[in-house]
């Protein structure tokens, strides 16, 4: 499966999918406000989006509030799934990587603040427990 983010205003209110064995797209709406800026990773065959922001970095004004929700979608079945809170909230994250057992989250701006300095900070989330551990 291909995943792309994205509504006609450039913030992911839907999820697009494709599915390479029959060459068809599929569109999904996401299961909370429309999110900018946010981060995805391919887990399990699925996707998880992770943070963001409420409107696009980039369109005046820039305050914004930085989302820390945290979804799984399983394109077999369909759904969405809550995966909880992030530990941060903020846009831009540099990376989300699924690592085959965690969750990495690093980088980032934390809060939405595109004028202070990135984050240096890296969380690791563990899929069974629930709970995000910071990397150091």
């Amino acid at each position: 499966m291909l995943y792309q983010p994205g509504d006609e205003h450039g913030g992911p209110s839907q999820l697009h999918v494709l599915d390479p064995s029959t060459d068809q797209w599929s569109t999904h709406e996401l299961p909370t406000e429309a999110i900018a800026a946010t981060n995805m990773a391919v887990v399990d065959g699925g996707v998880v989006l992770l943070g963001g922001g409420t409107k696009m970095l980039y369109t005046p004004p820039r305050e914004q509030t930085g989302v820390t929700e945290v979804w799984h979608f399983d394109p077999q079945d369909e759904a969405w799934t809550s995966l909880g809170e992030s530990p941060m909230a903020g846009a831009g994250l540099s990376s989300l990587t699924w690592t085959g057992d965690e969750l990495i989250l690093f980088g980032g701006f934390p809060d939405c603040d595109l004028e202070g300095p990135p984050a240096g900070v890296a969380f690791a989330l563990d899929p069974t427990s629930g709970e995000w551990r910071e990397l150091r």
